[in-house]
């Protein structure tokens, strides 16, 4: 009997299958596959060198400035009962320069005694002093009804409050206005007062402002005394006063 060949397996394992693929055929597949990958690369463009001698643009910034700060101009009032606000609900704030004032975001200082007036009790001759001293950048004098009787002294006391506050405050917007009256008519004497502070602020060339009397006829905007106006009043004298230094006060400082 003869002797049967034993198979080499050096000879075989090239043909062996894998997954119905023979060893060859996998092979094969992997080194095309391996060729490609190489010859991908090296199609690859090298990454360009940065050039020494090249400036770099500057990345622009971008900054915002912020908005400049403002503040309320500080107002003071100058002035008698009315200014005070004799006459209002008590405890309330409805008095004309008030009213104004918040209408117009300012900061309110007021300079206010009762019965008094460019020549009259502790006058405005004698409280200028304390309006320069508080600096502010509007200075507002009214009142002059209680002078009614000393007429003929008003403008020369009126050039003498308005000089001492044109001098000491040159960058202030200084107004004057009007005398005010009650619900009757003004006494003759009024139209006087009223004319020599308006030469008075003509001659120290300050603004003055005339809005007449808001009251006359008007019993109904009087507080119980009949001659302060009471909460309608002021608002009354506000209403007709505002539109007028509106035009005369820049809104910011």
């Amino acid at each position: 009997m003869g002797k049967r060949r034993r198979r080499s397996t050096s000879d075989a394992w090239w043909k062996m299958e894998i997954g119905g693929m023979p060893v060859w055929g996998i092979l094969g597949s992997v080194a095309l596959l391996t060729v490609m990958a190489f010859g991908t690369i090296a199609s690859i463009p090298p990454a360009p060198t940065a050039d020494p001698n090249r400036t770099t643009a500057p990345v622009p910034s971008f900054a915002f400035d912020d908005p400049p700060e403002t503040t309320s101009p500080h107002v003071a009032f100058l002035g008698d009962s009315y200014t005070f606000g004799t006459g209002r609900s008590e405890g309330s704030e409805n008095r004309w320069t008030t009213i104004v004032s918040n209408a117009l975001a300012w900061d309110e200082e007021r300079f206010a005694v009762g019965g008094t007036g460019y020549v009259q009790g502790d006058s405005y001759t004698n409280r200028v002093g304390l309006v320069i001293a508080a600096a502010p950048d509007v200075v507002i004098v009214s009142g002059g009804r209680n002078d009614w009787r000393v007429a003929d002294q008003v403008e020369a006391a009126a050039t003498t409050v308005f000089s001492q506050l044109r001098d000491a405050l040159p960058e202030a917007t200084i107004i004057a206005t009007n005398p005010w009256w009650d619900d009757d008519p003004a006494p003759a004497e009024m139209t006087f007062v009223s004319e020599a502070v308006r030469s008075a602020a003509d001659a120290t060339g300050i603004a003055f402002v005339d809005i007449g009397q808001p009251l006359e006829g008007h019993p109904e905007y009087l507080s119980e005394d009949g001659v302060h106006p009471n909460d309608d009043g002021y608002r009354v004298i506000a209403d007709a006063v505002e539109p007028l230094l509106r035009e005369l006060v820049p809104a910011t400082t």
